[in-house]
């Protein structure tokens, strides 16, 4: 085959790929893993050490992660903070045990029982360590629970740290904000010119989870009394904020504070780096995307079979440049692991792409439309993985709300695939319902197994040829369609892609975006929606509200969209919001209409959000057509 010329495997075209928290992300981060890692292994009755921060001293220029010490699914036993110090630079690490534990004697004490002291974070000024660390008392009954964070102080970053005697936060003085939010939990510690600042997550009461927001306290000493919650970033807007994702720490560097998020879906390896300037970050409008998707990958290595866990990684980013980074993960024991990485903070990608796939499958498209064209791919694998071409299925997750979600069966269909395993390759068509059709298959080359595959595909209008490592594989008559190139791995999976190279830059994609979408980017909980199978939706279903605060909202980057939505007798009213400003309020009360276009919207490319708001009656959530 002749040399194909636009490379797709290289920084420049990260923001061609689709970063989603739950289809998956083409990462070309440019971290680079410790020989060390792991620091640091959960063993019973303390599982799950998978929380943690990084600090570099700056009086003795030693690196100190402070671990949020866990049992496995976070109860069991009391959780606490474990301390470990590196004097070489991360080459070699001293386990210098449990730092901070609950007592008998404070707030966290219930029944002469000492509570949790897990997640902690630490800012050294004029001689004091100051400590902002969560609190939870350890108790089954849930009219005694209670938690939040308080503070600490320290003449040195390895203690002992003496706790003051009154919380800065407990959830049980905390009313209920926006019907959902109380726990504030997984706080980091911030100096400013004038006063201090916590930026921590929120949730829903005793951190039951399902919708996750970032909030600000501020006060005139780290040790408070503090002022807040300010929001600054929560589903329940029109502004873009892709869920679900969870942060902690926050870090600063240059004048800005960065807060990445991780994703709490099956796969945990999409992230998206905000940022705001320190003396601006208590409020909300200081706040934008700093980097979306491409921030991280999960490595095949045992420590990482989970991938990234707990809420994301602990950063600092060094006076020559290093950024280093202290994650947490879990192996394939479900044992929670500490680990470090490190690259430099102005290269933060490198030229080839990883789909990571720890518990679910992983799905990443180029945002772009082919119909003929070229394609020479190198990659590497491990376990399943499949090459997809003219898809054209709708974009969304597999449950409407909460975490572990994946892609939703209709993502991964209406496509074109190669699907290699272990053993043999199957040239196959899936329709637009998730029907199969195999075309052609085979044993697979004994020299591909685990090594390089050097894949070479040409689609013409009525032909198609494919190559794996320079031997003709299959090639016959073919009716070509536009679609989107991408690559699945399976769960367990990894996918490293080395080189992409396509023979055109193709078109603009459209795609819809499910329902599942909409009720996910809104993060309501419980009962709010109601599933409706039925025709009358784009793609047979959709859900449907009569709550007054019910909303739905899709998020993407890209540029303008289409509304689609049925239309029903006992339908009503509905504000449209766009990108924080009210654009129409539209009417879905008529005779039963089966889904159309209801409104259109031209917008330049960048990241937005379309949230849908009850007005009156019942509230369709259906699908999103977006230009990506």
């Amino acid at each position: 085959m002749t040399s194909a010329s636009y490379d797709m495997a290289g920084p420049p075209a990260r923001d061609l790929w689709l970063h989603h928290p739950e289809i998956g992300d083409m990462s070309f981060d440019a971290f680079e893993r410790l020989p060390s890692n792991p620091l640091f292994i959960g063993k019973p009755p303390y599982e799950w050490p998978v929380n943690g921060f990084l600090l570099r001293d700056p009086v003795s220029q030693n690196l100190y992660v402070y671990i949020g010490v866990y049992a496995k699914g976070y109860w069991g036993e009391a959780s606490y903070c474990h301390l470990m110090r590196s004097r070489d630079n991360g080459v070699t690490w001293d386990d210098l045990g449990p730092l901070l534990r609950g007592t008998t004697d404070l707030f966290d004490s219930c029944d002469g029982v000492p509570g949790s002291t897990p997640d902690v974070s630490v800012v050294y000024d004029n001689g004091i360590y100051h400590m902002i660390y969560d609190w939870g008392r350890h108790t089954s009954d849930p009219a005694r629970k209670d938690g939040g964070f308080a503070y600490a102080w320290s003449r040195s970053p390895e203690g002992p740290f003496e706790r003051a005697p009154e919380p800065c936060f407990a959830q049980s003085n905390q009313p209920l904000v926006f019907g959902l939010y109380r726990m504030a939990y997984a706080a980091a510690l911030v100096k400013r010119a004038h006063d201090w600042l916590v930026i921590s997550d929120m949730s829903t009461l005793h951190n039951q989870g399902g919708t996750w927001a970032l909030v600000a306290f501020t006060a005139k000493h780290p040790q408070g009394p503090y002022c807040g919650p300010h929001f600054l970033l929560w589903p329940q807007t029109s502004v873009f904020y892709p869920t679900t994702v969870e942060s902690f720490p926050v870090f600063p560097h240059a004048g800005y504070l960065y807060a990445p998020n991780t994703s709490v879906a099956r796969n945990r390896t999409y992230q998206v780096i905000y940022r705001a300037p320190i003396e601006e970050a208590h409020r909300a409008e200081a706040w934008e995307v700093y980097q979306n998707g491409s921030v991280w990958h999960a490595e095949a290595e045992d420590n990482e079979a989970w991938g990234i866990w707990g809420q994301t990684f602990s950063a600092e980013v060094e006076a020559d440049g290093t950024m280093w980074a202290m994650y947490a993960c879990k192996n394939s024991q479900d044992r929670g692991t500490i680990n470090i990485a490190r690259r430099p903070w102005l290269q933060p990608y490198k030229h080839g792409g990883v789909l990571s796939a720890p518990q679910g499958p992983a799905l990443s498209l180029l945002q772009r439309d082919y119909t003929i064209f070229e394609l020479q791919a190198v990659l590497r694998a491990m376990g399943a993985w499949g090459l997809i071409w003219q898809h054209n299925g709708p974009l969304g997750p597999d449950k409407p709300m909460g975490a572990e979600g994946g892609p939703h069966p209709l993502t991964l269909a209406d496509c074109c695939e190669l699907r290699l395993d272990a053993s043999y390759w199957e040239l196959r068509r899936v329709d637009a319902a998730g029907a199969i059709t195999t075309v052609a298959v085979g044993a697979l080359p004994p020299d591909i197994g685990g090594a390089v595959a050097r894949i070479g595909l040409r689609q013409r209008a009525d032909s198609f040829t494919l190559e794996l490592n320079g031997a003709l594989l299959w090639q016959g008559a073919w009716q070509a369609q536009r679609g989107s190139i991408g690559f699945i791995a399976e769960a367990g999976g990894r996918l490293w892609l080395d080189e992409l190279r396509l023979s055109n830059a193709g078109e603009p994609a459209r795609r819809f975006l499910l329902p599942t979408e909409g009720v996910m980017g809104y993060g309501q909980l419980g009962d709010t929606w109601q599933f409706r199978n039925s025709s009358d939706f784009k793609f047979g279903f959709g859900y449907t509200s009569a709550q007054a605060d019910a909303g739905c909202k899709w998020c993407w980057s890209g540029g303008g969209f289409t509304l689609w939505s049925p239309l029903a007798p006992e339908y009503g009213d509905a504000e449209l919001w766009v990108d924080g400003e009210l654009a129409a309020v539209l009417d879905f009360s008529a005779p039963n209409a089966p889904s159309a276009p209801r409104y259109v919207r031209e917008l330049a490319r960048g990241y937005h959000a379309a949230a849908l708001l009850h007005k009156s009656g019942v509230l369709p959530c259906d699908s999103l057509y977006v230009s990506l």
